[in-house]
Formats: structure tokens, sequence, C-alpha cells
């Protein structure tokens, strides 16, 4: 058996975590991670099947594993780390919500909208345009900043961040 340490918890005295179990869990993590947020190219395979092979553990296991240490599905963490990288797309790029939908290896702009719209509560066209909501709200705020003569000083993060910008 693995090496294994023993952690103090309030409620029951001592519980004993195999570290290879956890290790395990942190390279799922990783993949996922990995794969969501750093590679250009989405997966030509289901991301259940690409989990196992590199981790070279039945996809049940590792699903199984992933659920009793974190409190949610691997699946459900999939999505989340997908949903995060859509939110970013949209804000930051000027790809269509199509383009984002392919890009992130959803069947269709409308799978994509109806997971996004499920997770975060917001329609996903709605979400890209707070870009332009946040751009206007600066203006805002950088008048009245000006007209009372408080500076930067009181002003948001974001507006103090784009000042220059809308001098």
């Amino acid at each position: 058996r693995g090496a294994w340490w023993l952690r103090a918890d309030a409620e029951s005295g001592l519980e004993i975590i195999d570290t290879k179990k956890s290790r395990l869990v942190e390279q799922i993590k990783i993949i996922v991670i990995e794969q969501v947020h750093y590679k250009e190219e989405p997966l030509t395979e289901k991301f259940s099947g690409y989990i196992a092979r590199k981790l070279n553990y039945d996809y049940t296991y590792l699903s199984n594993l992933f659920a009793s240490t974190q409190g949610m599905t691997l699946e459900r963490y999939i999505i989340w780390n997908k949903i995060e990288k859509v939110k970013e797309l949209l804000i930051y790029d000027e790809m269509t919500i199509a383009e984002i939908a392919s890009k992130m290896n959803y069947s269709s702009a409308a799978h994509l909208s109806k997971q996004f719209k499920k997770i975060t509560g917001f329609n996903a066209s709605y979400y890209k345009n707070l870009k332009q909501i946040r751009s206007e709200e600066g203006r805002n705020i950088k008048w009245a900043t000006m007209k009372s003569r408080s500076a930067p000083r009181y002003c948001s993060h974001y507006c103090r961040d784009n000042w220059m910008h809308y001098q």
C-alpha cells in the first residue's frame, strides 16, 4: 500500500490520508486546468477518455475518487472550468458565441448557452455585453470623480486602472 499521513480532524480525531489518492486527484485537476485553460486545440475525444488515458486508470474509478474527496463530481468540475474559460473569452476576446462554442468543444452555441446559463445564471450574450456596460460605467465614474475633484483615490480599481483611457 502507498504512503499515508495522519491529519488531525476536529470532529473525528485523526483521519488517514492516502497520499497516492490525493496526488491522483491533484493530477486530475492539473489535466483539466491545462486542457481547458491553456491548450489551443480542442480535444478530439471525450474528456472522460482523455483523463483516463492520461492517468492510465478507469474513468469510473477516477470520477468516484474525485467526487468522494472534492464534494463535486468530476464532470461538474470540468464544466465549471470550461465555463470559467468561456467567461474569459466572452469578456476579453472578440469571438462570437458560436466561435467560442467550437473552440471549447461544445456541440453547438445553443448547448454552450444553455450550460452557461445553468452555471452562472446569466445569458451568455448578456455576459458578453458586460464589457460594454463596464466601459460605460467607467466613463460615468470618471465624470463623477472629475466633478468632485476627489480623483481616482475614491474610484474603483477598474476605473483607476483605466483612468487614462477616459481622459
